[in-house]
């Protein structure tokens, strides 16, 4: 008597499930890997090495406001990369704002918004002005993607220590615990 083809195709699938499960731990650790660095401020390391100095870069805010890397050498920054029609960014993009509302005003912490949108700032300006953000927020040319090593997705979030280093390259949305932690961790270091 022979098996029948659901037998063999259980027996298979027996087989194959720790792969799986295994499959799916090493994509949860990928995706969310850096975010779980960032929230217990262990180091964060790309290809072996630590994230590294921060590129050198400079914006004109859409309220005319002159922002550089230099500039913000001695405080923390926040630099996170969205635009107005990635879902994503709507719900990243209040956490943000509010490490801004937070440590913006006591000089120890730099958040800057910057907008990959084609529409151009008129668009974003609209978008800003009806979400109430607060934070300062420019327009990201392809240049300034490519200094920050090329954007892969929105949002994506890098935490500058106050040497100039990047702590924290986050990529896809980060719970406000995390970015707050993080911030926090790094301002009082």
């Amino acid at each position: 008597m022979t098996a029948s083809p659901w037998i063999r195709i259980r027996a298979v699938a027996a087989r194959l499930e720790p792969l799986l499960w295994v499959a799916l731990a090493l994509f949860a650790l990928a995706r969310f890997g850096p975010q779980l660095i960032a929230w217990t401020g262990l180091p964060m390391q790309v290809g072996g090495d630590l994230v590294g100095e921060s590129p050198a870069w400079e914006v004109l805010t859409l309220n005319g406001e002159h922002l550089d890397a230099a500039s913000g050498l001695g405080q923390v920054q926040v630099i996170t990369f969205w635009a107005t029609w990635c879902r994503v960014c709507s719900v990243e993009l209040p956490f943000v704002d509010r490490v801004h509302e937070r440590w913006g005003a006591s000089g120890d912490v730099r958040v800057v918004a910057l907008s990959i949108d084609q529409g151009g700032a008129a668009r974003v300006r609209e978008h800003v002005a009806q979400k109430g953000y607060t934070l300062p927020v420019a327009m990201a040319d392809a240049d300034l993607r490519r200094a920050f090593g090329g954007i892969p997705g929105v949002p994506t979030t890098f935490i500058v220590d106050r040497e100039g280093v990047v702590r924290y390259r986050l990529v896809g949305v980060t719970g406000p615990g995390t970015l707050q932690r993080a911030v926090e961790r790094l301002v009082d270091r």
